[in-house]
């Protein structure tokens, strides 16, 4: 087993408590470190602070910042535009779609997800860093 801090860090900026937790259990298979905001501005701050190695992202949350501005603020910002990011999102139309990954994230999955679905994604993102 790896030590805590080499574990991947996983930053979950999520609005809604029960679908934080319910990406924990999802991903709690690996051995993340996992790091919760509940909107924009609180993620913001935990990514600074935290610098993760992959971001799940929500799309619509309360404050003044959204998911997609989040985003593209981290894309525009040097110290973060290598991590993934993986936008959890109800938000389905095409256009939130194209959207979503012309800001620059690495997928776009539609709630309710499949829990599979978001472990192969992560592990396949975090392969990579």
């Amino acid at each position: 087993m790896k030590a805590k801090n080499n574990n991947p860090k996983v930053v979950i900026i999520e609005d809604q408590p029960e679908i934080r937790l319910l990406i924990k259990l999802t991903l709690e298979i690996n051995e993340y470190e996992f790091f919760e905001a509940c909107d924009a501005s609180m993620g913001m701050q935990l990514i600074e602070k935290v610098k993760p190695d992959l971001i799940l992202l929500d799309v619509m949350m309360p404050g003044e910042i959204n998911g997609l501005i989040l985003c593209d603020i981290l894309k525009s910002t040097e110290e973060y535009t290598d991590i993934p990011i993986i936008f959890l999102t109800g938000a389905d139309s095409s256009e939130d779609r194209k959207n979503g990954l012309q800001s620059g994230a690495s997928y776009y999955l539609i709630k309710p997800f499949l829990p599979q679905q978001l472990i192969d994604l992560s592990e396949e993102l975090l392969q990579r860093v």
